[in-house]
């Protein structure tokens, strides 16, 4: 059995994508930098089209450019757009957007890459409180439970008491 990959001699060849907040938590900031690649044995001319779709399958973003690329050559293209009343991507409430990247050479499209993007800003404040989307964040305890640091297992309802004693709390 053979299988054929065909591999575009002009096509994308990476791409970096930062979607955050502005100070507002509301409106989102979207940087797409594109880089494309010519492997051909001659120069060609490639246009990048990029749509940014909501969950509803509406276009929020879109624009395109076109990149004269020399034999062997990579080029970078960047795009910036600020998108007023963003819906923002947090772990409870996952709102992602379908970028969608469309390479085109002489007007025949040579590849559609799809990617999930979601708009979000951690960041550690002043007072060193963590935050997402300007809310603040609380951790969890994530796979297990807490241990006691003396026997590394569960523990005794006497260690607990005496840390919660420790912090102020009213424990016996």
């Amino acid at each position: 059995m053979f299988i054929c990959i065909h591999s575009l001699k002009a096509a994308l060849k990476d791409f970096r994508v930062k979607s955050t907040l502005d100070d507002s938590y509301k409106n989102g900031i979207f940087s797409l930098n594109v880089d494309l690649r010519n492997h051909e044995k001659a120069a060609t001319n490639l246009t990048l089209v990029y749509e940014l779709l909501d969950a509803q399958g509406k276009v929020v973003a879109t624009e395109e450019k076109t990149a004269y690329i020399p034999s062997n050559e990579v080029r970078t293209l960047s795009f910036d757009k600020k998108l007023a009343d963003v819906n923002t991507w947090t772990s409870e409430h996952p709102n992602l957007y379908k970028l969608l990247m469309t390479v085109k050479e002489n007007g025949k499209i040579n590849e559609i890459i799809p990617f999930n993007v979601g708009f979000r800003r951690i960041e550690i404040k002043p007072i060193e409180q963590k935050a997402a989307n300007g809310k603040p964040y609380v951790c969890l305890f994530i796979n297990g439970q807490p241990t006691e640091t003396e026997r590394g297992k569960y523990p005794r309802t006497q260690p607990v008491n005496r840390s919660l004693c420790y912090r102020g709390f009213n424990a016996p």
